[in-house]
């Protein structure tokens, strides 16, 4: 007895927004934010039926609303009492003000400007710059995003109010969006509305979208990362390094650009042709590193399992940033419902790829260490090292590392759990590669050396 009624306090104690001693989550009540797929709504009908309560309906007109209610559950004891008179002439203010609404919907042109990418936990500055287009002038109305995802959070959340006079005239509304979670998030656009002329509906125009915005994991940068010394040969030099390695093969000639070391200048070529020219070489020999990342979750996680799968996340963030820092070529495999692949450093590509990569992965469920491996396959005679940021220690990850250890490679892994592994990760005779247990808090905290 004494632990249910510990939950149900725990129920009626808890953040509306976030999962309480029960797993209930209240369905968000701020008018910009979307219901998304809420386990309360599951079909489009009671979605609709949530989202005109809370986007079309003023505060005053919810009360009015309730009494409505009310009133409905008196008078449906008996004809014989007469307030269903007064229910009749409430229905029909109803439909009056609903009807009569769509004609003062504000008609204004929608100018909106904000950054198309932001770190989780950021705030994104939104400015909204509206013309007055219709002839109706002096309407109060408000302006608020439309429906924005779980994730993004309105900077007021129920919008600003402004006003707008002659044709022509214009309003420029400063706002802001808090990104909690990362993620890829398309913004509907942003809604305009006023609720003239009785206050019990808004009659709404969106505009303004749809907009695209990348929120990337937020990382602490690694200062260094040991065990993975050596280099190989990589056929046909597939690096574009912006500075000269061990070994260099060459290439060819061509004009002189702005920059080019002159130690590599051909001056026979030049006093031929009468004008600079240089040798072009390409690196042959330099560290090439795969970071693979794990996804595994359970079927149902909890709130930890997430908060642990975020955290792996933004350490393999800060290792690819490591090794890009120390002119490695780098190897990214993130696993999903698929296995993707990104080859960024030394010229090839970019770390922001690499965060909108990290964005999108989502977490999964099945095992996916067979198509890994055949990923990784091709890769393992030029490959220097793999860096895995696993979930747990188990036997299929276990078995997994060992093969790639068998290959020759350097192989480093990092498993990212509070908690007890599934296998002692320390100590599996099992394994021929470095095994190291990383708490979620220190990842967030920022880790000098791994």
């Amino acid at each position: 007895m004494a632990g249910v009624l510990r939950r149900l306090w725990g129920l009626f104690t808890q953040d509306l927004q976030s999962p309480g001693a029960l797993g209930v989550v209240w369905p968000s009540t701020c008018p910009s934010q979307d219901v998304g797929r809420h386990p309360w709504f599951r079909t489009p009908i009671s979605r609709g039926f949530w989202r005109f309560y809370i986007e079309r309906i003023t505060p005053a007109g919810r009360g009015f609303l309730w009494a409505c209610w009310l009133a409905v559950c008196f008078t449906a004891c008996s004809l014989e009492i007469q307030a269903y008179v007064l229910l009749c002439f409430a229905f029909a203010f109803w439909v009056v003000a609903i009807s009569v609404a769509w004609m003062f919907r504000p008609r204004v042109e929608v100018h909106v400007t904000h950054a198309p990418k932001v770190t989780a936990g950021g705030w994104v500055p939104i400015t909204v710059e509206l013309i007055q287009r219709g002839s109706l002038a002096g309407l109060p109305a408000r302006c608020l995003p439309h429906r924005l995802p779980a994730g993004v959070r309105a900077a007021p959340e129920a919008g600003i109010d402004f006003r707008l006079n002659d044709v022509g005239h214009q309003v420029r509304l400063d706002l802001a969006l808090h990104c909690e979670r990362r993620g890829v998030y398309t913004l509907p656009g942003f809604r305009i509305e006023t609720a003239f002329p009785f206050g019990l509906v808004f009659a709404p125009r969106v505009a303004g979208g749809p907009r695209r915005l990348l929120v990337s994991p937020r990382f602490s940068p690694i200062q260094e990362l040991t065990g993975l010394e050596g280099r190989r040969h990589q056929p046909g030099g597939v690096a574009l390094a912006a500075r000269v390695g061990d070994a260099a093969e060459y290439l060819g000639n061509r004009e002189y650009r702005e920059g080019d070391n002159l130690r590599t200048m051909d001056w026979r070529a030049t006093a031929r042709l009468d004008r600079p020219i240089v040798r072009e070489f390409r690196d042959e020999y330099f560290q090439r590193v795969a970071v693979v990342l794990d996804n595994a979750l359970p079927r149902r996680p909890s709130a930890a399992d997430c908060d642990t799968f975020e955290a792996a996340i933004s350490l393999s963030a800060a290792v690819c940033e490591c090794l890009s820092r120390q002119e490695c070529l780098v190897e990214l495999f993130a696993t999903g419902n698929a296995v993707h692949h990104l080859t960024t450093g030394r010229g090839l590509g970019t770390l922001d790829q690499v965060l909108e990569l990290l964005a999108c992965v989502d977490s999964g469920h099945e095992d996916l260490s067979t198509a890994l491996e055949t990923e990784l396959r091709p890769y393992l005679g030029q490959l220097t090292a793999v860096v895995c940021v696993f979930l747990d220690w188990d036997f299929a990850r276990s078995k997994l590392v060992d093969r790639l250890s068998r290959e020759g490679v350097a192989v480093k892994v990092l498993v990212v759990r509070a908690g007890p592994t599934t296998l002692p990760a320390e100590e599996d005779p099992r394994c021929g590669a470095e095994v190291r247990q990383v708490d979620p808090s220190l990842v967030a905290a920022g880790l000098e050396v791994l």
